[in-house]
């Protein structure tokens, strides 16, 4: 039967389809996630007893983790697909052994994520952008939700810092790709795991912004303003303000069409009073120069940063 563990969000072990989040105690269930995280080390039976059972005496302590491993092992062979086999037991130690038959998240996620920072997001190849977006489908939560032991926290927080490299890397190849709309979607993932950071506000204002709408760019900031003041007493970088400030100056470009006919040849009536249509040709080869600095600024909202 296809196995399948569950670490990312709440614990829980998938055998034949039948998905089990309930385990006998909480330091059985702490337990053997432990050791599947820790997968292919083996542990001194005294020091997961003194890591699991630390209130206890020793003597008391050591009982109670040889009464939790009889527990896991036999409600493993329960739950059958093998589980129990992977448990190595010995006078001494206690370890579980990773098995081809096994899918765990945790190692998928892992695994599609190797050698992100090494990565451009403006040309990284679909299939890596579409593992890295696999691997950001597979995080469902937090490491362990709902354990809160000092063991888990180091590697629950690494996790999460990965994931958000993740989101942002994603975020900055859709801006490069010009999917505003998506890229604006996983702006706004970020900002519901971590709302003060700065520089995905401006990333979103460039998104609103280059989409067409202006005035939710203009709202974004406001909104960042808002948080930065009441969270931290801050004002919005210098970085920050210029941009909403380009967004401030800058008008939505001229249509295509309009752009065109500025950049034809302007022909001037050799005598006499111009023409109305001349005039226009006149102002429109006046605009060509204004459309410079608007394409200049438009760059400019589009670096990152």
């Amino acid at each position: 039967m296809p196995v399948r563990i569950f670490l990312l969000g709440h614990f829980e072990l998938e055998v034949g389809g039948a998905r089990r989040s309930r385990f006998a105690t909480r330091r059985g269930r702490d337990l053997l996630a432990f050791l599947i995280i820790e997968a292919d080390r083996n542990f001194l039976r005294e020091h997961l007893a003194g890591l699991f059972w630390d209130h206890l005496p020793e003597t008391r302590a050591r009982k109670a983790f040889n009464t939790e491993i009889w527990r896991l092992c036999d409600m493993l062979q329960k739950l059958g697909g093998g589980l129990e086999n992977c448990i190595h037991r010995s006078a001494g130690e206690i370890g579980f052994k990773r098995s081809e038959k096994f899918w765990v998240d945790l190692d998928a996620h892992d695994a599609a994520l190797t050698g992100l920072h090494d990565l451009d997001p403006a040309d990284a190849p679909a299939d890596r952008v579409a593992k890295i977006e696999d691997a950001i489908a597979l995080y469902r939560g937090d490491l362990l939700d709902g354990v809160y032991s000092d063991w888990c926290f180091v590697k629950r927080e690494a996790l999460r810092a990965r994931h958000l490299a993740a989101l942002e890397f994603i975020m900055t190849h859709k801006m490069a790709t010009r999917e505003w709309t998506v890229a604006l979607a996983y702006g706004a993932r970020l900002l519901a795991l971590d709302p003060l950071m700065e520089h995905i506000h401006r990333a979103m204002m460039r998104c609103h912004y280059l989409s067409g709408n202006r005035p939710a760019a203009i709202r974004q900031f406001g909104f960042c303003q808002q948080l930065l003041r009441e969270e931290l007493d801050v004002e919005p970088m210098e970085e920050t303000r210029r941009v909403h400030e380009t967004i401030l100056s800058v008008t939505p470009r001229a249509p295509l069409a309009v752009a065109e006919q500025a950049a034809k040849p302007k022909r001037r009536s050799g005598r006499g009073k111009q023409s109305p249509a001349q005039k226009i040709d006149f102002a429109m080869a006046n605009l060509s120069t204004a459309q410079g600095w608007l394409e200049q600024a438009s760059h400019d909202l589009r670096r990152p940063g």
